[in-house]
């Protein structure tokens, strides 16, 4: 009943989140007390925060204090949010198993929130005993090899290539760009091949970097025992396949 008794001023009214938080009650226990009728005498508002939010709820404090020993009582969580908070402790609970104290950082590495790793860990693509493993070498090869700087260095990813193809990476790269100062239409394709092949090569060059930076950081992790001791380079690729690997 939308309480029409509202309209007397004498009538102490409060916001629910006012309720919630002076009398510990939850939003669930507020709103099934009004279905319930334990509480009639209530009102919707325009919200005084945000005009475009939602109506802000007010209720009578004096019927609310008739009636909160009974109100205590009721659920405090709905069917729908005791399903979340399950779902939720399962998540904490996989990305507890998932996560590592790195003995080099001393800090607690897991995961990262919104990475591949971490969405298929919470939809059952990885074991967290499989996604623990994907963290502590994502995290040794980005952090514990010289990974990140390779990938920055033009000429330190040319050795991962055979040498000819190191050298056409670099060369490549070279050619375009003195190319760039000339214009026409023959200079145009030939800036275009090349660039194709430099793309091509350097992304040849980062894959062959990744593995063997990759296989540097299974065996440095090893030796602080945090993976399998029998762990192979191939065993960790078939985990990442799983998922979509991430750089």
């Amino acid at each position: 009943m939308n309480g029409e008794r509202g309209s007397d001023s004498r009538r102490r009214y409060i916001y629910k989140s006012t309720a919630m938080k002076k009398y510990g009650l939850t939003s669930n226990q507020v709103e099934e007390a009004i279905r319930r009728g334990l509480i009639t005498d209530f009102k919707y508002v325009a919200n005084p925060h945000y005009l475009s939010a939602p109506q802000a709820l007010l209720i009578s404090e004096e019927e609310l204090l008739g009636k909160l020993e009974e109100i205590k009582k009721l659920p405090r969580y709905s069917e729908a949010e005791r399903e979340k908070r399950r779902a939720y402790r399962a998540k904490r609970k996989m990305l507890e198993i998932a996560s590592f104290e790195c003995p080099l950082c001393s800090m607690k590495t897991m995961p990262l929130k919104g990475s591949l790793t971490r969405k298929a860990l919470y939809q059952g693509q990885l074991t967290p005993e499989e996604a623990r493993i994907v963290a502590v070498v994502t995290h040794f090869r980005h952090a514990h090899t010289e990974y990140d700087h390779a990938r920055q260095n033009l000429e330190r990813l040319a050795s991962f290539l055979r040498p000819e193809e190191g050298e056409m990476l670099l060369q490549a790269l070279n050619r375009y760009l003195r190319l760039k100062r000339r214009r026409g239409r023959r200079a145009r394709e030939e800036r275009e091949f090349l660039l194709e092949d430099f793309r091509w090569l350097r992304a040849k060059a980062l894959e062959k970097a990744k593995r063997a930076y990759t296989k540097e950081a299974i065996e440095k992790a090893k030796r602080y025992g945090l993976l399998p001791q029998d762990l192979t380079l191939e065993q960790y690729e078939r985990i990442v396949e799983k998922i979509i690997e991430e750089d």
